[in-house]
């Protein structure tokens, strides 16, 4: 039941106000990205106003369940299922969103981290 709960709770906070929710997903985004040392605020900024600007609203959404949730965690699997977010749809959005690392890189000088889930043994 509280799986229930909390995905309806998902549901109804995405539907609730796009803008809002906007503007906070494009905050987290920049959060996360200053999380690497390497990058500036400008960079940063820029690099969250690139991926916005050619990722489809569903993609950008499920980038940042992805980049603000803990893997294998209770609140990333309940905003994968809110979003209802498949593997073909999570692969999808990776490959577009690993197509604009370079672009990234170059137009934004931002540091692109890849390695999440990754760590040596």
């Amino acid at each position: 039941m509280k799986y229930k709960i909390t995905t309806v709770s998902m549901i109804m906070a995405l539907a609730f106000s796009g803008t809002a929710i906007a503007g906070s997903i494009d905050e987290d985004m920049h959060g996360v990205c200053m999380k690497d040392k390497a990058n500036s605020d400008e960079s940063c900024s820029c690099a969250v106003d690139l991926v916005k600007s050619h990722m489809e609203t569903d993609d950008y959404t499920l980038l940042h369940a992805l980049a603000t949730t803990e893997e294998g965690s209770d609140d990333r699997n309940s905003k994968l299922a809110a979003l209802g977010a498949t593997p073909e749809k999570m692969q999808g959005m990776s490959e577009k969103f690993n197509s604009m690392a370079g672009d990234m890189k170059s137009k934004c000088n931002v540091t692109i981290n890849n390695n999440e889930g990754e760590d040596a043994d």
